[in-house]
């Protein structure tokens, strides 16, 4: 006869092990200085910024002026009585921005996140349809390390791990090397239209294996300019 107290064990053992397989890999938790953002390595851990709104002459930008959280919604309010709701969907990464009463001049939303210097020994960083660049070990001659409007840009950290960022259509990113202003970090920074009757998606996933290097391909040399 079974022992019907292994039987239990052996169960909850299985329930245990298929939750944690189904668990995400990525969280991202909206908090009142951002979005926490933590990926499948204890490397992957981010605050996304909040969005800065700027008018179409970039002559004024439009800073938050306080934040409120509820459960996985943050709603961000703005100089004039305006706010952004953004509402960040646990199960798929996804990030849904939606404007109410902005000054009609605001043109562009634009967000930047800090990535910690470590990621100069084996991080990398790779933009749709580009080669894969490792953060340089040392200050570059150029801080710009690349600017471009791409769809989505793949963070990997020394251990191989990394997220994948995927931006609105048409958005702006940069990628640049703080060492220049006496910062120690490098800093993200993504920057889309903004339009009152359309929503602004994003989406930061798994980004899965690293792929195996090239025989005697480079794993650490300062990337040129795009």
């Amino acid at each position: 006869m079974k022992n019907p107290v292994a039987i239990v064990l052996l169960s909850l053992a299985a329930t245990a092990i298929a939750f944690a397989q189904d668990a995400p890999k990525v969280t991202i938790t909206p908090q009142n200085d951002g979005l926490h953002i933590q990926g499948d390595s204890e490397h992957l851990k981010f605050t996304l910024g909040y969005p800065i709104l700027s008018t179409g002459d970039k002559k004024k930008d439009y800073g938050n002026k306080g934040v409120e959280v509820k459960d996985n919604t943050a709603t961000v309010k703005y100089e004039g009585g305006g706010e952004l709701d953004i509402a960040v969907d646990a199960a798929t990464g996804t990030i849904v921005i939606k404007g109410q009463n902005l000054p009609a001049e605001v043109a562009s939303v634009s967000m930047r996140m800090i990535i910690n210097q470590n990621f100069n020994v084996g991080g990398t960083y790779q933009f749709a349809g580009k080669e894969v660049q490792p953060f340089p070990e040392v200050k570059p001659d150029k801080p710009h390390l690349f600017q471009g409007n791409v769809a989505n840009v793949t963070i990997r950290a020394g251990d191989g791990k990394g997220l994948i960022f995927t931006v609105p259509l048409y958005s702006y990113q940069e990628i640049t090397d703080m060492r220049e202003w006496g910062t120690n970090s490098f800093g993200w920074m993504t920057l889309a239209n903004y339009s009152p009757d359309t929503a602004l998606t994003y989406k930061i996933e798994d980004a899965g294996a690293a792929p195996a290097a090239a025989d005697g391909a480079s794993t650490n040399a300062a990337p040129a300019m795009p």
